[in-house]
């Protein structure tokens, strides 16, 4: 699933484009919080690089926002 931003949608929110969905920013980044979660548990990555990922993409909607 892709969701892209666009300046026509509600404030914080994506348009996921095959179905015109509009999903709020905040439950986009509940999944991949849980997805992260979700892959650490089953083993296939290690918390640190986990976190390591996490931090980025924090970084990167601090940045984002200004």
């Amino acid at each position: 699933m892709t969701a892209t931003k666009t300046k026509d949608d509600a404030p914080r929110s994506y348009r996921i484009p095959v179905v015109h969905a509009r999903v709020p920013e905040s439950l986009v980044d509940l999944v991949l919080v849980g997805g992260l979660v979700g892959v650490v548990a089953a083993g296939v990555l290690e918390a640190p690089v986990a976190a390591l990922v996490a931090g980025g993409l924090l970084l990167a909607r601090m940045r984002h926002h200004r």
